[in-house]
């Protein structure tokens, strides 16, 4: 028995809840291996292609920028494949410093992507609505760097802070992934009020402020 994420006694961690299965282990290890060998070299073809039009519009840069984040996502996961190749001993993870750093990596490609779709679902949907409706390009780059900067400098922040106070991310071999100790962390509720405004808010306000500036009749 140990101490589950609460720190209360006499409850069983979601390690043992969990014990790992290696024949299921090692088959998503391979599924994993099998989705870089094939995102590494299709999304780097797929971006230079996309470099290299001569025509560069506004779909041409969020193609460009959604394969980047995809090639980084392909290569993100090798970690998580060498843990379940290694029986899910951390590895890589068992670096506190790296455990932590590849969580905040993680969640911003992760978010970014999300944001990406986002601004790729909002112009497809005006120029299908408004067909003769320009959009500003550069209010489109502005919309995804304005949300690219608030969530970098807030993941820096909160990994800054927890290289401060000693308080890392740790390894669990149930999800095979690192995890914020928020019982250990004195920053927890704003560390929540913060994730909730950059996830939330920021978004949304981006997204209307784009709407409202970038289409011109």
């Amino acid at each position: 028995m140990s101490l589950n994420a609460t720190g209360s006694p006499n409850s069983t961690s979601v390690d043992d809840l969990f014990p790992p299965n290696a024949v299921a282990d090692k088959l998503l290890a391979g599924v994993l291996f099998l989705c870089m060998c094939v995102g590494i070299p299709g999304n780097l073809l797929s971006m230079l292609y996309f470099l290299h039009k001569k025509k560069r519009d506004l779909a041409t840069c969020l193609y460009v920028a959604v394969c980047t984040v995809d090639l980084c996502t392909s290569f993100i996961h090798l970690p998580v494949m060498l843990a379940f190749f290694s029986d899910r001993k951390p590895v890589l993870f068992g670096y506190k410093r790296f455990c932590t750093g590849w969580s905040v990596i993680f969640t911003f490609q992760q978010q970014v992507s999300i944001f990406l779709v986002l601004l790729l679902s909002v112009t497809r949907t005006i120029l299908i609505v408004r067909p003769f409706m320009s959009i500003s390009k550069a209010g489109v780059i502005g919309a995804l760097v304005t949300f690219a900067t608030s969530k970098l400098v807030y993941e820096l922040t909160l990994f800054l802070l927890g290289d401060y106070f000693g308080l890392y991310y740790t390894y669990s071999s149930a999800a095979v992934y690192c995890f914020y100790n928020v019982s250990k962390d004195p920053w927890s509720t704003v560390d929540e009020v913060l994730s909730a405004f950059i996830l939330g808010v920021v978004p949304v306000g981006i997204t209307i402020s784009f709407i409202v500036s970038v289409t011109k009749i």
